[in-house]
């Protein structure tokens, strides 16, 4: 077709109106696809992880909350009351943080068995609550009411070494398999003065005869090889002539956590 009859035809009326109404549906069509994606944007949650959208809030158990004896009348242990705090204690501050302080996530200094040479930072035991804290009942008590509530609880985990009385430290076999043996230096100045160094004694055959000094009563552990330390640690561990006993630690610590 001549474009002079295109263009007589694109001056008639109902062509132009045609034009017209067309270009004006696209405009409002493609204003309607930005407005909603507007509404959409402005209603939805922004994308922030937990940990980005609350406080953390730090429970340090032991003196945060001891439990009410008259409202822990059915336990069978005597942990309410006691002057020490615990998990029933931190259940019974649950709507206070949520509520009143306005707390989504809490975290939990370690709870896990330990002989409290460190207060709870030399674990003996990872699967097990330690007593003075309650037992694994009210650990899940506590994540099931957090969880009620739309609150996340991250445990304070240490991978990093443990207490002497953990089973692999127990064992003189495993010991030199999953912690780090090393010589160590003895003490040269009058600041280390009311620390002595570690005495000889037999070692695992795979572990040299330790001779350093530092913090006492928890070895650290393997990276490789073990199934509670996914850091890279140093300790300096003398075994016993048959139960292993710690004495120093050459490293400094690191910890992790575990979300529940």
């Amino acid at each position: 077709m001549p474009a002079e009859v295109l263009i007589h035809y694109s001056r008639q009326k109902k062509f132009v109106v045609g034009r017209l109404f067309g270009w004006v549906l696209i405009l409002a069509t493609f204003a309607t696809l930005i407005s909603l994606s507007g509404v959409i944007i402005a209603q939805s949650p922004p994308c922030l992880d937990f940990w980005e959208k609350s406080p953390i809030y730090q429970i340090y158990p032991r003196s945060f909350k001891d439990c009410d004896p008259d409202l822990n009348q059915d336990r069978e242990d005597d942990i309410c009351g006691d002057g020490i705090g615990d998990i029933p204690g931190i259940i019974e501050k649950l709507d206070y943080l949520k509520d009143d302080l306005g707390i989504s996530v809490v975290w939990v200094s370690p709870i896990f068995m330990s002989p409290m040479q460190d207060f709870g930072y030399d674990v003996s035991d990872y699967r097990q609550p330690d007593p003075v804290f309650g037992n694994m009942k009210d650990l899940q008590l506590l994540i099931s009411e957090m969880h009620n509530r739309g609150m996340k609880l991250v445990l304070d985990f240490v991978p990093n070494h443990t207490s002497v009385e953990h089973a692999k430290f127990q064992n003189v076999s495993e010991a030199a398999n999953f912690y780090v043996w090393r010589d160590g230096d003895k003490p040269k100045t009058a600041k280390w003065s009311n620390r002595s160094p570690v005495p000889k004694s037999p070692t695992p055959p795979t572990a040299p005869a330790p001779t350093s000094i530092s913090r006492k009563k928890r070895p650290l552990a393997r990276t490789t090889g073990n199934p509670f330390s996914p850091s890279t640690t140093r300790a300096t561990c003398p075994p016993g002539p048959s139960t292993p006993k710690l004495e120093n630690i050459t490293t400094a610590d690191s910890a992790g956590s575990k979300l529940i």
